[in-house]
């Protein structure tokens, strides 16, 4: 629910489909338009890593045994220095073999999820469980019972999210200045845009003639119920006392009287 949306004339493939709703209780109407606005790209993070739990530790035991590092018939001794050496290029070599690296991009979240319950965080973790023991073994009994956890976690982390929400508005009750900036930030979560000079000037004109025309058309509202009122008409009334048009000056014994009843 947005209070005022202002665009420049330039934009007319942002805002569609307007229409304007009279409402009886306030001089504001009720605007309803779609909003052609691209999404924000999501913050992505990038990442390597080697996929150690699927290695064939025979395969890989077996590589080790057949490298140099196994070699101790050979002629020209290795001294420590080269020794050290040899084995770090042997293992790296043989781990890029059985585990390369890999790379991979994944999305960063944006929800902070510090208001997640213990219970929640639990039942997290079991439908973890139950969504890996089903997608090992594809039956039908280990379906419903991911099933059922994913529906439980779902309503654990909305009670979580709930409980969090309300502790946060009862922390902050009796003070006004608190409670605006929980509401600031349970509704609005994302990072406040900065403007630039003419961005701001044309957003200061912009309230300007809104709240402008705002008090014209209350103005203009008034005068036509006063027109269409049968209500009695009250005259002016007549200013018959004299009018003050002169001030005697002040004597130094009314200063006197002044400083001295100061003093007391």
């Amino acid at each position: 629910m947005l209070d005022l949306l202002l665009t420049s004339a330039s934009h007319t493939g942002l805002v569609s489909r307007v229409a304007v709703q009279s409402t009886c209780f306030s001089d504001h109407g009720l605007v309803t338009c779609c909003l052609h606005v691209p999404c924000d790209p999501p913050t992505v993070a990038k990442y390597q890593y080697r996929d150690v739990r699927h290695i064939d530790t025979v395969a890989f035991q077996n590589d080790i045994l057949q490298s140099p590092l196994y070699n101790f018939d050979r002629i020209t001794p290795v001294d420590d220095y080269n020794y050290v050496q040899l084995f770090n290029d042997k293992v790296q070599q043989i781990v890029d073999k059985h585990a390369p690296l890999k790379s991979r991009t994944r999305r960063i979240s944006r929800n902070d999820c510090r208001w997640l319950s213990a219970e929640a965080r639990e039942a997290k973790l079991r439908c973890w469980r139950m969504e890996r023991r089903y997608r090992r073994s594809q039956s039908a009994t280990d379906r419903q019972a991911f099933q059922a956890a994913r529906a439980t976690t779902h309503d654990a982390i909305t009670r979580s999210r709930t409980d969090a929400i309300k502790q946060r508005f009862d922390d902050a009750s009796g003070d006004a200045a608190a409670t605006c900036c929980v509401v600031r930030d349970v509704l609005h979560r994302d990072q406040r845009q900065v403007h630039n000079d003419s961005q701001c000037q044309m957003l200061a004109s912009g309230f300007s003639q809104f709240f402008i025309d705002k008090l014209v058309r209350i103005h203009q509202s008034i005068a036509a119920s006063l027109l269409q009122s049968s209500g009695p008409i009250f005259s002016a009334r007549l200013h018959i006392v004299p009018t003050l048009s002169l001030l005697a000056p002040t004597s130094a014994a009314e200063v006197l009287k002044l400083l001295t009843s100061s003093h007391r």
